[in-house]
């Protein structure tokens, strides 16, 4: 008899099982072994080619078109309580379909149906859990599979864009965006969101390692930069290549005009990690002032479909732009060489803003990372999964006032415990007047707050200048000019209403 999937998978272990979920889309060419995976999900006519333990259709006419296939290529088939005709709910329901369908009547009577409530039908006669309607199969079974309890997801064939694979190219004309959509690309803001709130690991067959992480910084910089790689390389579960882009050594020219300069000495280094990684896969961008609390395989992972970039979006309430302090860059599709954005700058081709706060040299950049990734000066345990420190007047390695201190300090003892970062880096940065000198004594006597340091050993940062301040006189020309245009306008402004 029909099942509801509730019941059904509650006698799985879901959680610790590794889910293949498999699409029509071009990528599926590159599966070309399911054995690794606990359970197998085929998503419409991907049925065709694969045999599966579950087969997920939403629409009655593809079951009709498959009719034996299903039940000789799938153990189960799931479908919404009231599948869609014409890309519509039904007003019947699954059970007045059963006798007209022989498949679905032996599925029924071999107890292989199972059913959910999917939530483009708004009234379903029942209490049990709806499905948000999603926009294809794909982010509708990534949906109903994580909400009862999976975590573990591999893509095959789950695209972005406009077309099948080879193999499916007979149904172009029946069934290729048949739901209006304009680019199978939409569905990943779904599957984006489920990732981040569900807590989902997730993965595409396309997805290569190691993960790439390029972070702007400079040597003053690079204390924070290495707690910044120890909290990345601790919560992760995959390879990790993290690169210090200053190390690398490539000059580029300033722009002619101030106001396009540089607002720090690695503002413009972001710019340079498409042409390091030869243009090809991606490149996670990172901002050294940073501290990463959860698998940095999530943030590699994210489906991109057929946006050039992700950047974080911005906490609700913020009122501001998508941060492009955190970037999952596609490498190909952002063709970007640093002196050519340079002499735009320089021909007014856009402005710093542009550039900084609109990414304007990518084609289609995106808010798809969630806030929760770049947390500016906010942390919550179980939620944050990167801190961003953007005050530098209280950044935890030059202040004692940075009311997630603690955070920062338990992550550098733990480097130090380690064996990742030792006390003579520690020292030799102080020496350099880079970090506060309590910092030394505030690790190795393994304490996470200042609040429990003794005034001698607080009295010695009294003399201590941060490096912001040389960051701040260095770039004091580009903001005297910035303020002397800013009152030029205003008095032609003034003498204009005047008149």
């Amino acid at each position: 008899m029909m099942q509801h999937i509730g019941e059904f998978f509650s006698e799985l272990d879901l959680e610790n099982s590794r889910f293949l979920v498999i699409g029509k889309g071009p990528s599926v060419a590159r599966l070309k072994d399911t054995s690794r995976f606990d359970y197998t999900v085929s998503l419409n006519h991907a049925l065709r080619d694969y045999s599966v333990d579950f087969s997920h259709i939403i629409d009655l006419d593809v079951v009709d078109s498959l009719d034996q296939i299903i039940l000789d290529n799938a153990k189960y088939l799931i479908m919404p309580l009231y599948p869609h005709v014409n890309s519509a709910p039904s007003k019947k329901s699954l059970l007045d379909f059963i006798e007209d369908y022989p498949v679905l009547r032996a599925l029924n009577d071999q107890n292989r149906l199972l059913w959910y409530n999917l939530g483009t039908k708004k009234k379903s006669g029942n209490s049990l859990p709806v499905v948000p309607g999603g926009y294809f199969s794909g982010d509708v079974i990534v949906s109903l599979l994580s909400s009862n309890g999976a975590r573990n997801f591999t893509m095959a064939g789950v695209d972005g864009g406009k077309t099948y694979a080879d193999g499916f190219s007979d149904l172009n004309q029946s069934t290729l965006l048949s739901n209006g959509r304009s680019s199978f690309d939409i569905q990943f803001d779904n599957i984006r969101r489920f990732i981040m709130e569900r807590n989902l690991n997730y993965n595409h067959i396309e997805d290569e390692y190691p993960v790439k992480v390029y972070v702007a910084t400079t040597e003053a910089q690079m204390l924070a930069t290495k707690v910044l790689e120890y909290s990345i390389r601790k919560h992760s579960s995959v390879p990790v290549e993290v690169v210090a882009i200053h190390e690398l050594g490539i000059e580029y020219k300033e722009p002619k005009d101030v106001e396009n300069r540089q607002r720090t000495p690695f503002s413009f280094q972001r710019f340079l990690i498409p042409s390091i990684c030869n243009y090809q896969g991606r490149a996670i961008y990172l901002d050294s002032d940073m501290q990463v609390f959860t698998d940095i395989k999530e943030l590699w992972s994210l489906p991109m479909g057929g946006d050039t970039l992700l950047a974080a979006k911005s906490r609700k309430g913020e009122g501001r732009k998508p941060h492009f302090s955190v970037m999952l860059i596609d490498c190909e599709r952002n063709a970007w060489d640093i002196n050519k954005i340079i002499d735009c700058l320089d021909n007014n081709n856009f402005s710093y803003s542009d550039l900084m706060d609109g990414m304007v040299v990518s084609e289609k950049p995106s808010a798809g990372i969630s806030c929760t990734w770049n947390s500016l000066e906010y942390f919550k345990e179980g939620e944050t999964k990167l801190i961003h420190y953007t005050d530098m007047k209280t950044q935890p390695w030059v202040s004692t006032k940075n009311p997630f201190e603690e955070v920062w300090v338990r992550e550098l003892i733990s480097a130090v415990n380690d064996g990742s970062i030792s006390i003579d880096y520690i020292r030799s940065h102080i020496s350099n007047g880079w970090v506060r000198p309590s910092l030394e004594d505030q690790v190795t006597l393994g304490i996470e707050s200042s609040k429990g340091l003794s005034s001698d050993i607080l009295a010695k940062d009294r003399d201590f200048s941060p490096p912001y301040n040389e960051l701040i006189c260095g770039y004091s020309d580009v903001s005297s000019n910035i303020l002397k245009r800013l009152w030029v306008k205003v008095i032609k402004t003034a003498r204009y209403l005047k008149r």
